[in-house]
């Protein structure tokens, strides 16, 4: 069975080949073949293209060995730099894909920045690698303007866990007895990275799809070979689901 990083990075690589292919054709440039905007475009894709291929490499070595690494004695400084490394490699991957659908489909920039508005690993990079001082909720509907602050909790980072501490020690009522807490949240890094995969390849199918409807729109035999492999490209990934 193939790993989710596995089939993004076919999914990626295969889209570099569908486009190349057509690059070598003649008549037309590149921009001009994807319809795209302004010719500057095909720059922001090509870039794009990378960080999903550099960041996918990123994901897959944190899935093989995690927080610890390799070695059997990681320091804690190392864990830290794993867990914020990885945290915003997911990231730049999502912000690599926002800017594809901006390119490729036109969308604004309004309607792409809510494909990843409940993603949960955005929400708990935000919360502990990016805002952790300064964290605002912009995604609750009785958001007020309030800001709250992160921390990780040192002793919890182990394998593929860690846990996080709204460091506010805030009111609850018990049984009618007014208590003290701070509000604690465990991560398991695992399955937020699935759901993070998951949902990049749902979305790169789609623009694999309609960037070779565009690029070969009049060659009906080579467009039928991308699509082709792109029904492959989905029989690996319904054959990842349980």
């Amino acid at each position: 069975m193939n790993t989710y990083t596995q089939i993004l990075r076919k999914y990626e690589s295969d889209l570099r080949v569908a486009i190349e292919k057509r690059d070598q054709e003649k008549g037309q440039s590149i921009d001009e073949a994807l319809e795209l905007r302004q010719s500057k475009d095909w720059y922001f894709i090509a870039t794009t293209l990378d960080i999903i291929g550099d960041t996918n490499s990123a994901i897959q070595h944190f899935l093989e060995t995690g927080l610890e690494g390799l070695g059997t004695k990681t320091q804690e400084a190392e864990r830290y730099l794993r867990l914020y490394g990885i945290l915003n490699s997911t990231y730049l991957q999502q912000e690599a894909i926002v800017v594809l659908c901006q390119k490729i489909f036109h969308w604004n920039e309004k309607k792409s920045k809510r494909l990843f508005q409940e993603s949960k690993i955005r929400e708990i990079r935000n919360k502990v690698a990016s805002h952790s001082s300064d964290y605002s909720d912009y995604s609750s509907k009785k958001f007020k303007g309030e800001k709250e602050s992160y921390v990780v909790i040192r002793n919890s980072l182990s394998k593929y866990t860690f846990e996080f501490i709204n460091n506010e020690i805030k009111k609850d009522m018990d049984n009618n007895q007014e208590r003290l807490f701070m509000e604690r949240e465990f991560v398991n890094l695992k399955e937020s990275l699935e759901e993070h995969l998951k949902l990049i390849i749902s979305l790169f199918d789609k623009l694999y799809e309609q960037s070779v409807t565009i690029l070969y729109k009049n060659n009906k035999l080579r467009l039928q070979e991308e699509l082709d492999n792109l029904s492959f490209l989905r029989t690996l990934v319904s054959s990842n689901i349980d």
